[in-house]
C-alpha cells in the first residue's frame, strides 16, 4: 500500500513537471541503488522484515529498494516545479569526452571509499556494543571488505573508462553518417538510424545479464524463496522487459514524442496491476525496477541516449541543441524502471490466478507458470 500512494503520488506530479526536468529525475534516481547500495538495502530491507513481521512472510521482505529509488524522482520533480524550464545560453555538455585515466581511476577511489567506509565503520561499532562475533570472523568480513573495495574500484574504472565514449560515437555512427552495410550497401541515415532500435533492445538485454546490481537481487531472491523463484528465470525475465525498455526509449528519442506519452501510461499500468498481482510478486517487482540502473546501465545506456539526442539534434546550435539534449536525452532510466516491473507483477498475477485455481503449494503453481517439473 505505502508502494502504490508514492507511485500515484509521481504519477500526478508527472503532470506538472517541467520537461526539462522530467527524464532527468529519473535517470538520477537510477543512481541511487547501484552496486553499492542494492546488496546493503536489501539485505537491510529483509533483516527488518524478519525482524518486525508479525506474520514473519516471504512478501514482506521485499520493496525497500523500490521505496529508495521513488522518493529522489518525487524530489527531483517538486524542484523542477519550483525551479520551471530554465533557458539555457550555451552548449556546456559535450558527449563521449573523458578524463585522463588517472583521474577517473582517483576519483572512484575516493568515491567507493567515502561509499563503503561509513557501512563499515557503523558495523563495526555496532559489533563492539551489540553483535559480538568472534575474532576470526571480523578478520574475514575485514578482508571481505577490502577485497570488495578494490574489485568496485576496478570495475567502476574499467566501465568509465571504456563505456562512456562509447555512446557518443554509436549514436554519431547510426544518426549523422553514411554507412555502407557489409561494404555493400550505402543507407541513408534516415534509415540507417532505425537499426538503433533492435540495437537498443538487444544491448538492455545484454547489459541486465551482466549488471552486477541485478545478479545480486534475482540470487537473494532464489535465496530467500527456497528457489520457488529462480535466479536464472528472473534474470531473463528482466533481460527481455529492459531490452523492451531500451527499445521504446530508442525510438521516443528518434521520433521527438513527448516522453511523458510514453512513461505515463506505463506507470499507469504498473499501478493497476499492483492491484491485482500477489503480494510476494509485489515487493519484488518494485525492487527489480529499482536495481536496474546500475553501474554498466548509467555508464552505457545514458550516453548512448544522450548522444542519439545529440546527433539527431545536430541541425540546432547553442542553447536550443543542449536543451533538446537535455529534454531527450535523459529518462532511459524510467523505462528501464517500469518495464521489469510490469513484467514481475504480470508473472504475479498469472501466479495468483493459478493458485487461486487450483489446490497446489506455491511452489508448484510457480513451476508450472515458468514450464518447470
Amino acid at each position: 500500500m505505502v508502494i502504490i500512494i508514492f507511485y500515484a503520488v509521481m504519477i500526478i506530479l508527472c503532470f506538472f513537471v517541467p520537461n526539462q526536468y522530467f527524464g532527468l529525475a529519473f535517470d538520477i534516481a537510477g543512481a541511487t541503488t547501484g552496486d553499492i547500495a542494492t546488496p546493503f538495502i536489501l539485505a537491510l530491507g529483509i533483516g527488518i522484515g524478519r525482524t518486525i513481521s508479525k506474520r514473519h512472510t516471504q512478501d514482506e521482505q521485499f520493496g525497500l529498494i523500490g521505496l529508495a529509488s521513488i522518493f529522489p524522482i518525487i524530489i527531483m520533480f517538486i524542484f523542477g516545479i519550483i525551479k520551471g524550464n530554465t533557458p539555457i545560453e550555451g552548449l556546456t555538455y559535450a558527449s563521449g569526452e573523458t578524463e585522463a585515466w588517472y583521474n577517473i581511476l582517483g576519483s572512484n577511489a575516493l568515491d567507493c571509499l567515502i561509499a563503503i567506509a561509513p557501512i563499515a565503520a557503523i558495523f563495526f561499532i555496532f559489533n563492539i556494543f551489540f553483535i559480538k562475533l568472534k575474532k576470526q570472523k571480523i578478520i574475514s568480513l575485514a578482508i571481505g571488505t577490502v577485497v570488495v573495495y578494490v574489485g568496485l574500484v576496478i570495475f567502476l574504472f574499467g566501465v568509465d573508462f571504456g563505456f562512456l565514449i562509447a555512446g557518443k560515437h554509436v549514436g554519431d555512427s547510426f544518426v549523422n553518417s553514411n554507412n555502407i552495410l557489409f561494404g555493400l550497401v550505402k543507407i541513408s541515415p534516415d534509415v540507417l538510424k532505425w537499426f538503433l532500435v533492435p540495437i537498443g533492445f538487444v544491448l538492455c538485454f545484454i547489459i541486465t545479464l551482466v549488471e552486477p546490481s541485478i545478479t545480486v537481487l534475482t540470487k537473494q531472491i532464489d535465496d530467500m524463496t527456497n528457489g520457488m523463484i529462480k535466479a536464472k528465470v528472473l534474470k531473463y525475465i528482466l533481460a527481455l522487459s529492459i531490452g523492451l525498455a531500451g527499445l521504446l526509449a530508442i525510438v521516443n528519442i528518434l521520433t521527438d514524442i513527448d516522453i511523458k506519452f510514453f512513461l505515463i501510461p506505463l506507470y499507469v499500468i504498473t499501478l493497476v496491476l499492483t492491484l491485482f498481482s500477489d503480494k510476494l510478486f509485489t515487493g519484488i517487482a518494485y525492487d527489480s525496477g529499482g536495481v536496474t540502473g546500475g553501474a554498466i546501465t548509467s555508464a552505457f545506456l545514458i550516453p548512448l541516449c544522450i548522444g542519439i539526442a545529440e546527433s539527431a539534434a545536430s541541425s540546432l546550435e547553442g542553447g536550443e541543441k543542449a536543451n533538446h539534449m537535455l529534454v531527450n536525452g535523459f529518462g532511459i532510466v524510467g523505462y528501464i524502471s517500469c518495464t521489469p516491473i510490469i513484467a514481475i507483477l504480470l508473472l504475479g498475477i498469472v501466479y495468483r490466478f493459478k493458485l487461486n485455481k487450483q489446490a497446489k503449494s506455491k511452489s508448484d503453481v510457480l513451476d508450472d507458470i515458468l514450464g518447470g517439473n
